[in-house]
């Protein structure tokens, strides 16, 4: 009786525990644990051919696979969600992805229900069968395997995830020069550089344009609106935007190439992501007139190319942006839509065209309320052909219709500048290049190596951006797109995004700003909040658990930007604080992002401030933090661009954390407090007894009773590597004068 009560006991612990596990389970889809476990999150890429199911398709039957359907966040089991009826038997993968059949339904409402599986991840519930295209039987058949294999329900569906996470990293296939990239630099080009003669407003301020002279604007209406701004800081802000030509170019861009590769000449490839340069309205260049011809203030073809060559001969590649939600009203569908009213052809070209009773136009539906941005119609099929051209989605390059090939054979390759500048001169043949090619597909065969989509959600129609992958990898796989965005979902569309999500996280830690908060943009203007170490550690084990590695390693990691803040302003002159905020920025996975002139100490709160024209004075110190920040990518690149992350230490305002490789190991610290902060950290939690450890000037740590002691000095970071770098005879000691005498600042400045 008693051995009976023994094993009952025994079983009702054993229950109760594994219970108590399964509840305990992260709220994310698979344990924190066990998440980087898969084979999936090795290194290096997986291609496509390492997975049986795909290594058959071609291009079309993969692509039709994964882009037809579409992901968005939805209850899975409620029937009554919109987005679940309308998307319940989408054929690509968007639909295959977290799907579970009808055998295993109980079970994953369970866990749905329990909170183990979260509503913002997206999956798609398949009631009776998957439906795929015909060519992705045996991807079926792999997913009901997984689906019936052993296991709880968790484990199964955790196999199904990290499967399914892997095939699509599988089937993006990010280039591997973005994976490698060492830098980008950020360019606002008509501030960034000139040649020849300076421009005769190059070094000017925003006040400089309260007394702007009205007679250089030629448009009488504009006048008489800048005129009856009272407020002058409006005036000036709207007369710098709009009528003000910096007198930076493409040439003197080309010219600067030698400089912004000298900032990191050890960081390999680097990527210059250019604002617009197509023919534009305002200065900014978002309100495009014309897609096919750069801004003559900026250029011509013969220098865009130049400066394609150049960069391209210095191991650099360019980055072009492409606004495409709105237009401005001089584009050519507005300006007839204007003059032909409910008779234009372009009717259908804007979103909402609003008529008077004699059908004239009154306006259309801007972009966030802006008049002069009317938006575009990408549910009207000829705006579609506009920017993807005459290709077919259904069919291979080889299948294309020969025109179509003609002319992207012709365009690209060593040859195409050449062709592209006899085929201008024709009007008639350039037209019907420009037709048959569409925006996307014209200057993805000129030789650029990127683009980067302007405010990519706006688009009243999604689908759009999954034809324009397929048409931009058909010409060139090797074109890096990235989104500005933070959305998990784009995953499926872009290679990477412009790294908000960690760009908060960072501010909201460092700067104290609220983490309700969805921009980071006024910085000077909103309440302070503080972000406690627990919180910000957590939020960033979850960023590590959201993403695959390719698609962290893949997003541009900002600070600054035209439309934000700089960082120093960010951080309110304060050198130590933006050092935390670059330290923190630069030990994560991802491409480190520099807005032009920030590396020399150049200052910008707000639009025009932050789009200044770049300046010759560098402050040493700024400068020291950013080659410091940048040695320390080139030197620690393994454990940087890893997917391993472990927190050591997070209370209050200091938290401590490990990131690590096959061959390093980094433990940093940062401490945004006032006060030094101590603590003994167990040497078991870095490496096993024999392990050593170097502080950032070469020193050994000394380890005393199997604790390593760390001392994070107030306002400042720690950081050990496993690594011993050589010892920097050009270690500054710089004062930064924010901080009470006595106190200095120690940078690296070995490369």
């Amino acid at each position: 009786m008693k051995r009976q009560n023994v094993i009952r006991i025994w079983c009702f612990c054993f229950h109760f525990v594994l219970l108590f596990t399964m509840s305990y389970s992260s709220d994310y889809l698979a344990p924190q644990t066990d998440f980087r476990a898969d084979p999936f999150f090795m290194e290096e890429l997986p291609g496509i051919n390492e997975i049986p199911e795909l290594a058959e398709l071609n291009s079309v039957q993969i692509n039709r696979l994964f882009f037809e359907g579409h992901h968005f966040e939805f209850n899975p089991f409620d029937e009554k969600d919109e987005y679940l009826k309308k998307y319940l038997y989408s054929p690509g993968l968007a639909g295959l992805c977290y799907t579970v059949t009808r055998s295993h339904l109980a079970e994953y409402q369970k866990l749905f229900a329990s909170g183990q599986i979260e509503t913002g991840h997206v999956f798609t519930y398949v009631r009776d069968q998957l439906k795929l295209v015909p060519e992705a039987k045996k991807l079926a058949k792999r997913l009901h395997a997984i689906m019936d294999g052993p296991g709880t329900p968790m484990d199964r569906w955790n196999r199904l995830y990290l499967y399914l996470r892997r095939l699509q990293i599988a089937i993006l296939q990010i280039p591997p020069w973005v994976i490698k990239c060492g830098l980008v630099y950020y360019i606002y080009p008509s501030s960034f550089a000139y040649r020849g003669e300076k421009p005769p407003y190059w070094d000017h301020t925003p006040s400089d344009f309260v007394d702007f002279p009205s007679e250089r604007i030629q448009n009488e209406a504009i006048r008489q609106y800048a005129d009856a701004i009272q407020n002058k800081n409006s005036r000036a802000n709207f007369l710098y935007n709009y009528f003000s030509r910096q007198g930076g170019t493409l040439e003197g861009l080309q010219d600067r190439i030698p400089y912004i590769r000298s900032l990191a000449p050890h960081a390999g490839t680097i990527a210059l992501y250019l604002t617009p340069i197509f023919r534009s309205l305002g200065v900014h260049g978002y309100d495009t007139i014309d897609y096919f011809s750069i801004r003559p203030d900026l250029g011509n073809m013969d220098s865009y190319h130049e400066m394609l060559e150049t960069a391209h001969s210095s191991d650099m590649r360019i980055i072009l942006d492409l606004s495409i939600t709105h237009t401005s009203t001089e584009f050519f569908a507005y300006q007839n839509l204007r003059e032909k009213g409910i008779h234009s052809p372009c009717r259908d070209w804007y979103v909402s065209p609003e008529f008077d009773e004699s059908g004239n136009l009154v306006k259309c539906q801007g972009w966030y309320g802006i008049s002069h941005c009317p938006l575009l119609n990408f549910k009207n099929p000829e705006v579609k052909k506009y920017f993807l051209g005459e290709w077919d989605p259904d069919k291979t390059k080889e299948e294309q219709n020969d025109e179509w090939k003609k002319w992207v054979s012709a365009l690209s390759g060593k040859e195409g500048k050449n062709n592209l500048r006899k085929l201008i001169e024709n009007e008639e043949e350039f037209a019907r290049a420009i037709k048959i090619l569409g925006v996307v597909g014209f200057w993805t065969c000129t030789g650029m190596d990127g683009w980067r989509l302007d405010t990519p959600r706006d688009l009243n129609d999604l689908s759009f951006w999954y034809d324009f992958r397929r048409l931009v990898k058909m010409i060139n796989p090797e074109c890096y797109l990235v989104g500005e965005t933070s959305h998990r979902w784009w995953a499926n569309v872009t290679d990477g995004t412009m790294n908000y999500e960690l760009k908060k996280m960072v501010y909201d830690f460092v700067l104290g700003l609220s983490p309700s908060r969805k921009t980071t943009m006024e910085v000077g203007e909103i309440e302070k909040e503080e972000t406690h170490a627990e919180e910000f550690m957590r939020r960033l084990q979850d960023y590590f658990r959201d993403y695959p590695l390719p698609a962290l390693r893949a997003k541009m990691n900002i600070m600054g930007g035209h439309d934000t803040a700089r960082l120093i302003d960010a951080c309110g002159g304060d050198l130590f604080a933006m050092r935390r905020v670059l330290f923190l920025t630069r030990l994560m996975p991802g491409i480190f992002t520099i807005y032009y002139g920030e590396e020399k100490g150049m200052k910008g709160s707000s639009d025009p401030s932050n789009r200044l024209c770049m300046q010759e004075e560098t402050d040493p110190q700024i400068f020291h933090l950013y080659q410091w920040a940048l040695s320390l990518g080139v030197d620690h690149e393994e454990a940087i661009q890893s997917a391993h992350l472990k927190k050591l230490y997070g209370k209050d305002k200091a938290c401590v954390f490990m990131r690590w490789g096959k061959e390093d190991k980094i433990v940093a610290g940062v401490n945004n407090s006032d006060q030094d902060i101590r603590m003994d950290i167990p040497l078991a939690q870095i490496g096993d007894k024999d392990t050593k450890l170097y502080d950032e000037t070469g020193e050994e740590v000394k380890i005393a009773e199997g604790n390593v002691p760390i001392i994070i000095p107030a306002g400042e970071i720690i950081f050990i590597s496993t690594k011993q770098m050589k010892k920097s005879s050009e270690l500054k000691q710089l004062t930064t004068g924010s901080h009470s005498a006595g106190m200095t600042l120690e940078v690296n400045t070995s490369s």
